[in-house]
């Protein structure tokens, strides 16, 4: 699952955003996919990103202050596509960043994985989540927590039908991972799929906060039916 953290310029911190596809659109525009509406150095119809077969393109649409990609130390000019009918495409690799403008307003593109662990799950339950996993790209199942293995790039959940204290919640507290459950992961996929029928617009969706960032406080576990009650 791509995701991206948008830094505008003079805003503090960044916001994380899922790239849903096939098209994100970048400018000023209030209405881009991702919008640097106080940033005048920002084309209205400045830039795009591309998801095609799990990869990231990144296409300049002949904006005024140029496109960049930046990798590590090494800060390259996107050529600007003069024909929107043909347009340049640059590959965007993991930790890449892409400014637009002449100031800081920037895009690092990032790739997020993420595992899930069950815990008094049936056996119904249990073939849901093998299905829903299989929607989300770079999900899978592990069976303990013995193969815990995060990193910013891979984010580990408890999934449960209950509140009971088994040894992989207890573990879970132990490590600080979030307990989620199966309708957590169903409004998720909900939100990674872009309908067959609309046309092929651009499409950018807020990222669940608990994917980022979701402590555990005070030792005390939080349970959620659904995204909304944790945004």
């Amino acid at each position: 699952m791509w995701v991206c953290e948008v830094y505008s310029d003079g805003a503090k911190g960044s916001a994380m955003k899922v790239i849903r596809g096939p098209v994100v659109h970048i400018g000023r525009k209030p209405e881009c996919d991702i919008s640097f509406v106080n940033d005048k150095s920002v084309s209205r119809n400045h830039a795009e990103l591309v998801l095609a077969n799990d990869s990231i393109l990144c296409s300049d649409l002949n904006s005024k202050f140029c496109s960049y990609l930046i990798n590590g130390t090494t800060k390259t000019k996107i050529e600007p596509s003069k024909d929107l009918s043909n347009k340049v495409r640059v590959p965007v690799n993991q930790g890449d960043m892409i400014q637009v403008g002449a100031t800081s307003s920037r895009i690092r593109i990032r790739k997020l994985n993420i595992q899930f662990l069950p815990t008094k799950l049936d056996k119904t339950n249990k073939e849901r989540l093998k299905k829903l996993v299989k929607s989300i790209p770079g999900g899978r199942i592990i069976s303990q927590l013995s193969s815990f293995s995060e990193s910013s790039n891979t984010k580990t959940y408890i999934i449960t039908s209950g509140f009971s204290a088994t040894i992989k919640i207890l573990e879970g507290i132990a490590y600080q991972v979030p307990i989620i459950t199966l309708k957590w992961v169903e409004d998720l996929v909900k939100q990674l799929a872009v309908p067959v029928e609309e046309p092929p617009v651009g499409v950018v969706s807020e990222a669940p906060s608990p994917i980022f960032d979701y402590p555990i406080i005070a030792g005390y576990v939080i349970v959620s039916r659904s995204l909304m009650c944790l945004k």
